[in-house]
């Protein structure tokens, strides 16, 4: 069957002209109407039709429209699970067939997430599937010990994103367990307490509908068990324990686009949530703004930002779920920069190096400077942080998904922290 000139190298090729201009649209083609859509799976095979078909909107009987054409590629790559995404278009007796090509990867990678600064060290060791049973469903084990001059302990940690529910809405879930066994600290003093154990679980409903504009409702629970004796604190002495339930809601406004280890766009994030402590007093209300700022000036450098604060009404410091040290600013250990409050900003230029190299290897430097207030409740913005580092991304493509950060930074404030560094397999954002 003889097949029109539109394997979309016009749209990619007009989508690349007009992407120097701060553009991903292309040009559409003459209305012609949409007789067929056909997936097809090269690689490994392992995607189900089903989880492709989700992300489209183009349908039979509509109009073939360049721009949802572009938007359904782009959406499909913005997962991140796949080697290649491309379409051709064939001529049909009544209009056109659009065929997806999608070639798989291998998405089952390590969870390796060494971390160190300061006095303290967190190591995590598991496995992560972006594409569970080929159903684009990211899952994660892991755990690890943490260990440092104020606290010891273990973590276990399980992840769960569903991200193609029906209506092409999406379910997030992640449950923790911490075990610590000596005092908590604060700065350089210790409280009168003994954090035994915790467990908490969150969930996140997202409608999806849009690509712009996406709202969720969350769901939090949380246990954590204390010793708390006199001032002096005494493992599984006199144990107290406190039960949180946090619902909240969630905005997300914009869009940002991924391709080839690259990122254009921008979004921001709004979060509000009311913690109720059904057991122990101190309930509280918070949340937070984040926004994300990508650039593509050149076709090998790609500059981002992001910038949080986060705000609740509670003297509670916020240790873990948000000024968690190198997972927020890097140069500064975990529990370093605590507060009630507390704002940050990252800035990061990614310049690639090679791509294809040895006709798989991709290697792109990196230069950060991160920096940041915390704050007490009711009280001013004392406490500023600032470091400057590098590092290296590195990735195998082709058919193996493995994307290998490391970081190394070091805290530009007058302070014993030294150097700190951190390896994931993921951006920091």
């Amino acid at each position: 069957m003889h097949w029109l000139a539109l394997p979309l190298t016009l749209l990619v090729w007009s989508g690349l002209a007009e992407a120097r201009e701060g553009r991903f649209r292309p040009t559409p083609p003459s209305p012609v109407t949409i007789e067929a859509v056909d997936v097809h799976i090269d690689g490994l095979g392992y995607t189900h039709e089903s989880s492709i078909r989700r992300a489209l909107d183009l349908s039979v009987g509509r109009v073939l429209d360049g721009e949802t054409l572009w938007r359904d590629l782009q959406r499909i790559r913005n997962f991140g699970i796949y080697a290649s995404v491309t379409a051709e278009t064939y001529e049909a007796p009544n209009g056109v067939t659009v065929t997806i090509k999608i070639t798989d990867k291998w998405t089952a990678n390590p969870v390796f997430r060494p971390r160190g600064g300061g006095d303290q060290f967190l190591f995590e060791l598991g496995v992560r599937d972006s594409n569970f049973l080929g159903r684009n469903i990211n899952t994660a084990i892991y755990a690890g010990p943490y260990v440092s001059e104020a606290s010891n302990g273990l973590l276990l940690g399980l992840e769960m994103h569903l991200r193609q529910l029906p209506g092409r809405n999406a379910l997030l879930t992640l449950t923790r367990r911490d075990f610590w066994l000596d005092p908590i600290y604060a700065g350089d003093k210790a409280v009168t307490k003994t954090e035994v154990g915790s467990i908490s679980s969150n969930y996140e409903f997202w409608f999806q509908q849009l690509d712009w504009l996406q709202p969720a409702l969350t769901f939090g629970i949380e246990r954590r068990d204390y010793s708390h004796i006199n001032g002096v604190a005494l493992p599984l002495t006199d144990l107290q324990t406190t039960f949180d339930v946090r619902p909240g809601a969630v905005l997300r406004i914009g869009v940002v686009d991924y391709h080839n280890y690259r990122y254009r766009g921008m979004d921001f994030e709004g979060r509000i949530f009311n913690n109720f402590r059904t057991r122990g007093p101190g309930g509280y209300i918070g949340g937070s703004l984040q926004g994300r700022l990508f650039f593509l000036p050149h076709a090998r450098l790609n500059l981002a930002m992001r910038g949080r604060v986060d705000v609740q009404n509670s003297t509670r410091l916020m240790d873990d779920f948000g000024y968690d040290g190198l997972a927020t600013m890097r140069g500064y250990p975990n529990r370093y920069l605590r507060g009630s409050k507390g704002l940050f900003i990252n800035h990061e230029a990614r310049l690639v190096l090679a791509e294809n190299l040895f006709d798989n290897f991709y290697i792109a430097a990196v230069g950060f400077y991160d920096y940041g207030w915390t704050g007490d409740h009711r009280g001013p913005w004392g406490r500023f942080g600032q470091a400057l580092g590098g590092g290296f991304r590195a990735a195998v493509n082709k058919l193996v998904g493995l994307y290998i950060r490391t970081d190394v930074a070091r805290s530009l404030e007058r302070n014993n922290l030294g150097v700190d560094f951190s390896v994931g397999v993921s951006e920091l954002f």
